[in-house]
């Protein structure tokens, strides 16, 4: 059990965390994939209360940025992000366009805890790494739901 400070997207990993990092992303890592809009198209909908972070594969040295926010009434985690624009307004995944509402205040809320916790393991990064992540039931202790 985490000691009585808020959980945050680092303490997911419980184990071979020198495998994979979990954080926000940088400002570096955002203008990385910043930019104009040619033109935006028909978007998949739209994200609010949401951060990127940066999910960061140590022995392939690469890094992926993701959308988590609430999207339809759910929590929600896109796939990678190739663009962002400049405005913030819209984003680029590698599957589908979304726009953007307001950015959340701080860090990821216990719903947006899980979904990352559910990627993980549905992206495969579970079993391929050995990684020990915390589970629903150690989540729900600090639910803010």
């Amino acid at each position: 059990m985490i000691a009585s400070r808020p959980i945050t997207l680092a303490d997911l990993v419980r184990e071979n965390r020198h495998m994979v990092e979990l954080r926000l992303a940088t400002p570096s890592e955002l203008a990385s994939v910043t930019g104009d809009f040619d033109e935006i198209g028909p978007y998949k909908g739209f994200v609010k209360g949401w951060q990127i972070i940066a999910i960061h594969d140590h022995l392939k040295n690469s890094t992926t940025l993701h959308i988590v926010g609430s999207f339809s009434m759910r929590s929600w985690i896109t796939s990678d992000v190739l663009m962002l624009a400049t405005d913030r307004s819209f984003a680029r995944t590698r599957n589908s366009v979304y726009a953007l509402g307001r950015r959340a205040e701080a860090g990821l809320s216990i719903a947006h805890l899980r979904t990352v916790a559910r990627a993980l393991k549905a992206w495969g990064l579970v079993e391929k790494y050995g990684l020990k992540i915390l589970g629903d039931d150690e989540l729900a202790e600090h639910d803010d739901a």
